[in-house]
């Protein structure tokens, strides 16, 4: 029997990997057995961003506030002096908006639409996560990154796609 990747990985992956280097100029690289808490809790800055068509979950992203900075700075150029956390909080919400969408394109291909909600930021770890299905971490520029997939319907959506496409083939 063939063993396919997970469908999740491989398009969070990808999703993270073309979004970073296309909008912060940042190579990312795929990091096995890190530790899933990032800096201490006042050294961090998350966003959550709720999927809502055609099936239900968040994408949730967690980094240092000094990788936050740094991603800022390349996507807006040359800042004098200290960036407003509200623009730092608005770039990491553009962020996962585009990050989101790469994603559910990877998942779903270019035929199928899919809704997005708004983005939440938040500073410190992020709220407890119940039904995470997915954790990744990256690693660009000396810091990590963490990628959470919540929720179920994901799971059972990316496995019937995997299904519809072994038939296919």
């Amino acid at each position: 029997m063939i063993e396919r990747e997970d469908p999740i990985k491989t398009a969070v992956t990808t999703a993270v990997c073309a979004t970073m280097e296309g909008m912060a100029f940042e190579q990312m690289e795929s990091i096995e057995g890190a530790p899933d808490q990032l800096e201490s809790e006042d050294k961090n800055l998350w966003v959550s961003l709720e999927i809502v068509n055609p099936c239900r979950g968040q994408v949730i992203i967690e980094l240092p506030w000094v990788y936050a900075d740094l991603v800022a700075r390349a996507m807006y150029g040359e800042i004098d002096g200290d960036i407003p956390e509200e623009v730092i909080q608005d770039t990491l919400a553009e962020l996962s908006n585009t990050l989101a969408g790469r994603f559910m394109l990877e998942l779903l291909g270019p035929d199928l639409d899919y809704g997005l909600g708004f983005p939440i930021t938040g500073k410190g770890f992020c709220p407890s996560i119940e039904d995470r299905i997915q954790s990744l971490h990256f690693a660009g520029s000396g810091h990590n990154l963490r990628v959470d997939v919540v929720g179920n319907d994901f799971k059972e959506f990316s496995e019937k796609l995997t299904k519809t496409s072994e038939v296919m083939t």
